[in-house]
């Protein structure tokens, strides 16, 4: 493996891109590499001071990676590990309190179920549009399971005389 390859590594892993999309990146990158060597050995650099020169210029690999994850999310990596691991402990607790209730023999509650499931598609989706989507049609859900955690009476029969008036 050469240098350029490590380098392009080093930006790629940990970015949760698709195969398909780091190989696109990964040309896309290589691509300017090697055209600035290029220029920069058309000026009279030695290859590998070329290449060093390059590479320090293209930047620092960890605000690379940043930067490619927050394009292609929406946000870095620094936002979306803390919020995607609340987000799924706050909805694992809500399975298991309902597993909890079908043991007991009373059913399992559609409602914490459905809440994963859109809370998975909300972290896999990468489109704003999309988010706000799967938002919006989880909201109904996650009031009904508010208030039933509340304890408060007819909720599931209130939010939906509220939604469909």
């Amino acid at each position: 493996m050469d240098k350029i390859d490590r380098y392009l590594l080093s930006i790629l892993r940990g970015t949760f891109l698709r195969r398909e999309e780091k190989a696109e990146w990964r040309e896309e990158m290589r691509t300017h590499i090697a055209c600035s060597v290029e220029e920069l050995e058309a000026e009279g650099l030695g290859r590998e001071d070329a290449l060093e020169r390059t590479l320090r210029q293209f930047g620092d690999p960890r605000m690379l990676r940043r930067e490619l994850t927050r394009q292609t999310y929406g946000a870095s990596l620094d936002v979306l590990l803390p919020v995607s691991v609340l987000f799924l402990g706050w909805y694992a607790y809500a399975v298991v309190e309902e597993l909890q209730v079908h043991y007991l023999g009373r059913g399992i509650g559609v409602v914490s179920l459905t809440l994963l499931a859109g809370m998975l598609s909300l972290l896999l989706t990468r489109k704003t549009a999309d988010r706000w989507a799967v938002m919006l049609t989880l909201l109904p859900f996650g009031l009904v399971f508010g208030l039933q955690k509340l304890q408060v009476p007819g909720a599931f029969a209130l939010v939906l005389r509220r939604s469909a008036g």
